[in-house]
């Protein structure tokens, strides 16, 4: 299961799920509309994914989800009662069941939380797949490239 777009893939539909937020919650955190296009997360306007525009995404997306704002999430802040059938139809059950491999695979300590570090190290993992040629920036080919 460790294909170069399955976690890519995984994030971003994590990252599609941030975007059926209500906009209350966008407004609470005061967030740019991140991750619905490639232009919404290259912030600089370069044309690449920088390694630093994902991890601040990354960052902006953690405190989204950490609800509890205890600087952790807990399974249940990452999957989310956003993330299921109500969202994805009949995709839901088996997509709760992906990221519930993904929360596993993230909580490298094993706490059954993942840390703001654990969390922006995990969707890093998923940044380096997708950079194919090592630059450490993501063209808009890659990025394409690992959505599907």
């Amino acid at each position: 299961m460790r294909s170069t777009s399955w976690q890519a893939h995984i994030l971003g539909t994590v990252l599609g799920a941030f975007l059926s937020l209500t906009p209350a919650v966008h407004a609470a955190q005061e967030l740019p509309p991140i991750f619905q296009s490639f232009e919404g997360i290259d912030a600089d306007g370069d044309g690449f994914i920088s390694l630093e525009e994902a991890r601040e995404v990354h960052i902006r997306f953690f405190a989204v989800l950490d609800e509890n704002r205890d600087d952790s999430l807990t399974t249940v802040e990452f999957l989310s009662k956003r993330i299921g059938p109500a969202e994805f139809g009949f995709g839901g059950p088996r997509l709760y069941d992906t990221l519930d491999k993904l929360f596993s695979a993230w909580n490298v300590n094993g706490d059954k939380k993942l840390s703001k570090a654990e969390f922006i190290a995990g969707g890093l993992t998923g940044f380096a797949r997708a950079d194919r040629n090592g630059d450490s920036r993501l063209s808009k080919a890659e990025y394409e490239a690992s959505l599907r």
